[in-house]
């Protein structure tokens, strides 16, 4: 017997009401007595460790994500696969991340003094040292409130399950929401990677390539396994009742963000393609165990038609910088200028289209249809576009804040302050001379 559906409505709106008040609270009340955030005590190697254990606990919650997909498939387990193993995984990925957080929010001291005492406040506000602390810690904080909602989630997917039945489909509410604060969780772990740029350098872009890739193997299993598991019955009846161009835009929107985060916030050529590389590998575990537990399994053609754009985008770029005299340290954020934003972002659809699309159209009955040609063009395009000027702003903001370069960017015509001292930067004039001016905020 199904349960009401407004149950699960209820249990979602009280869920998500209870939450952002919380973020309200926590991060946007004011606070008495005229006070501020606490001083950060948190050294930059900490946050980048957090970055790595926020990583850790997205690779559980990822493998326990795949594994069951697999074991839905071969078992359904509808209604007693609760704490089941896969579930199991998924929960302690989960809880990995809020554990980390709160840690690091107790070694930073917020939950370890009393900061109001020390500070001249008044006494009795002892909840006013945890707003001040995570306040100083901003992404710490949102990382374990966040974390938490997740947690807290668990009970809902359950809940949704009695009301809509065993259904497959990824794109139910409760995977959403899921996908959502999974994907919030890693962008988190991505600012707070760029903590110790400047003393990582490698490692530290290796750690942000790896938690950008978590995320577009969270993103690209929940927006396109139905079409890579199309063989199945039941996969087969979801894809049929959508538009003819949701597989290529959902493709062409995931994929396109994470690679314009990548090369945004490393500045490094390559990364797009480095995470696009690890997707394809994720999916081609997946197939291998898929054909050999519920044959004919899943195929990897989504993953494979992002990886087309990821290498059009980064010869672009490669390009470009070949062609110019732009020297800038691999510490110093960058920031993707306007120009290699648009023109990565049109390379990148232009390797997809001439070489995703066709892989995709393998997978489907619908490759005959000239109108899946087009829509997939035409409304992907610009989709993806819009989407990938956003996530510029939001990854340069992210990897300013976790370097502790300021919180707000100045204007694009005014040079970047080299931080500590740093050495000056050669940058190309428009007539081709070199001279000597402070490091520049665009990519290598």
């Amino acid at each position: 017997m199904h349960a009401p559906e407004w149950q699960g409505w209820v249990a979602l709106a009280l869920l998500a009401a209870a939450f952002l008040g919380a973020g309200w609270w926590l991060f946007f009340s004011p606070l008495p007595g005229g006070a501020g955030a606490a001083p950060s005590r948190t050294s930059p190697r900490a946050r980048q460790w957090v970055s790595v254990l926020v990583l850790s606990g997205g690779v559980l919650f990822i493998a326990g994500a795949r594994w069951d997909e697999i074991w839905h498939r071969k078992f359904g387990g509808f209604g007693d696969d609760f704490l089941w193993p896969p579930h199991l995984m998924m929960y302690a990925g989960l809880g990995l991340n809020a554990v980390f957080a709160v840690a690091g929010l107790a070694v930073a001291g917020g939950l370890a003094r009393r900061p109001q005492a020390r500070d001249g406040l008044p006494e009795g506000t002892g909840w006013l040292g945890i707003r001040r602390q995570v306040r100083a810690e901003p992404m710490i904080g949102f990382l374990g409130l966040t974390a938490m909602s997740q947690m807290a989630s668990i009970p809902t997917d359950l809940l949704w399950h009695q009301i809509i039945g065993p259904d497959l489909t990824a794109w139910s509410l409760p995977h959403l929401l899921l996908a959502i604060t999974t994907g919030a969780v890693l962008w988190a772990g991505v600012g707070l990677s760029r903590a110790s740029a400047r003393v990582w350098r490698g490692r530290a872009d290796i750690v942000t390539v790896c938690l950008i890739a978590a995320s577009l193997v969270s993103m690209m299993q929940i927006g396109t396994t139905e079409w890579d598991w199309a063989v199945d019955v039941g996969s087969r009846a979801i894809v049929d009742a959508r538009p003819i161009w949701a597989w290529p835009v959902v493709c062409a929107f995931v994929g396109s963000v994470h690679a314009i985060a990548a090369r945004t916030v490393t500045g490094r050529i390559g990364t797009a393609t480095a995470v696009a590389g690890i997707g394809v590998v994720v999916q081609g575990i997946t197939v291998m165990v898929g054909r050999e537990v519920v044959p004919p399994g899943p195929g990897i053609a989504s993953a494979m038609s992002v990886m087309f754009g990821a290498l059009a985008a980064d010869a672009w770029w490669w390009r470009r910088r070949r062609a110019s005299d732009r020297v800038v340290p691999s510490w110093l954020v960058p920031v993707l200028s306007t120009a290699d934003l648009w023109t990565g972002y049109i390379a990148w659809f232009v390797g997809f289209t001439l070489f995703g699309l066709p892989y995709l159209a393998v997978r489907t009955t619908l490759s005959s249809d000239p109108m899946w040609w087009i829509l997939a063009v035409v409304v992907g395009l610009p989709a993806g576009a819009v989407a990938s000027g956003l996530t510029r702003d939001v990854a340069r903001w992210l990897a300013w804040q976790g370097a502790g370069l300021g919180t707000l960017l100045p204007p694009a015509s005014r040079a970047v302050p080299t931080p500590r001292g740093g050495p000056a930067v050669r940058v190309a004039s428009s007539k081709g001379a070199s001279r000597k001016r402070p490091p520049s905020r665009r990519g290598a």
